[in-house]
């Protein structure tokens, strides 16, 4: 049997051993908060909006793109802990953070790389030894031009 493990698993164990076991071991599965992480769903916002940019290789999408991971969020707020934080704030935040990876590193990737849409959101096990696997999903695959190495 391999132990498969991620790196928020690993995080939350040096974080917390207690939290460790509650999320992950307690009752054979662990268990999760009800309410959504403000920072998983900023993380998201980002996430899913750079994503589209990525793969339409073009700042036209950026509007569209964050307007609809925007949209998404907004839907979620009911369900997000935000304790002391205002979610406009997070929201600006994600939009700061998508439009300035945007403006300083995507020319940059189009004139570089090209991307691999079908390995997008891919999962892979990384073995580390004959029973430990890192479990890993990667956000995009990417071919260099100059030489085609991936």
């Amino acid at each position: 049997m391999t132990w498969r493990f991620s790196r928020s698993h690993v995080e939350t164990g040096n974080e917390c051993r207690y939290m460790e076991y509650l999320r992950y071991y307690w009752g054979g599965t662990g268990v999760v908060p009800s309410l959504l992480g403000m920072d998983l769903e900023l993380g998201t916002l980002v996430h899913d909006a750079l994503a589209r940019v990525l793969k339409s290789r073009s700042l036209l999408a950026l509007d569209d793109s964050l307007a609809d991971a925007l949209r998404a969020y907004r839907a979620k707020i009911p369900q997000i802990g935000f304790g002391a934080y205002d979610p406009q704030g997070q929201m600006d935040l994600g939009e700061a953070l998508v439009r300035g990876w945007a403006a300083a590193r995507l020319p940059f990737y189009v004139e570089n790389y090209t991307l691999d849409a079908a390995e997008a959101e891919r999962e892979r096990d990384i073995p580390l030894g004959d029973d430990i696997a890192l479990m890993v999903r990667s956000d995009m695959r990417v071919t260099r031009k100059s030489d085609g190495e991936v």
